[in-house]
C-alpha cells in the first residue's frame, strides 16, 4: 500500500468481469460498472491531491475508498504440504480465482502428491501387505466384522499394529519415494 499513489488507477486495475453494466436492473440509479468508474475517478482525484500536497489525509482517502476488487501482486512461498491443503479445501470453491490456483497446482511437477487423496491409497496398500504377511483372509471380502471376528479372533489388529506391520512387511526397494525412477 505504500506505493498506491505511484500510478493512476484504471478500470483494468480491478476485477470487474462480473459487474453488471447493462440496463437490466429497473430500480438502479447507477449500474455496478458506473459505480466502479465513479470510484476510480474519486481515487484518482485523491491521488492527485496527495501527490501535490503529500497530506496523509488524502492518502487515507485512497486506502479507505479502494474496493476489495483492486488487484494487487503478492509473493508467497509454499511447500507441497500447504498446497495439498489449499487444493483439498479450495478445488470446488465458488470463486474463480481459487479454481485457477487449483489448476496451477495440478500443473506442478509431482502434482499427484498434492491432488490425489493418497491417504486412502496408502491404507489400502498397507492392508494388502499385512494380509500377505499374516496370511489372513481379506477383511473386505468377508461379509461383516462379526463374521470376520469369528473366523480369525486372534487376527484382529489396531491401526497402530497395521502401520508397524506394514513398515516391517514392505521391502525397502518397494517403498515409493516420489522420485521419477519409481
Amino acid at each position: 500500500m505504500h506505493k498506491i499513489a505511484e500510478q493512476e488507477f484504471t478500470l483494468e486495475d480491478f476485477s470487474t468481469e462480473h459487474l453488471i453494466s447493462d440496463e437490466s436492473i429497473p430500480t438502479r440509479i447507477y449500474s455496478a460498472k458506473d459505480m466502479m468508474e465513479t470510484t476510480i475517478k474519486n481515487l484518482n482525484m485523491f491521488r492527485e491531491l496527495y501527490l501535490k500536497t503529500r497530506d496523509k489525509t488524502y492518502w487515507w482517502q485512497m486506502i479507505q475508498l479502494l474496493p476489495s476488487s483492486y488487484n494487487q501482486t503478492r509473493n508467497v512461498m509454499l511447500n507441497y504440504e500447504v498446497l495439498a491443503n489449499i487444493y483439498r479445501q479450495r478445488k470446488n470453491h465458488k470463486l474463480d480465482e481459487w479454481r485457477e490456483v487449483c489448476k496451477w497446482i495440478e500443473s506442478l511437477p509431482y502434482s499427484e502428491l498434492i491432488t490425489v487423496d493418497s491417504r486412502e491409497a496408502i491404507k489400502e496398500e498397507v492392508w494388502k501387505e499385512i494380509i500377505k504377511v499374516r496370511e489372513i483372509p481379506d477383511p473386505w471380502e468377508v461379509h461383516g466384522t462379526a463374521e470376520y471376528a469369528k473366523m480369525c479372533p486372534d487376527q484382529l489388529i489396531t491401526i497402530a499394529e497395521m502401520e508397524a506391520d506394514a513398515r516391517r512387511a514392505i521391502p525397502a526397494d518397494k517403498i515409493k519415494t516420489g522420485s521419477k525412477e519409481d
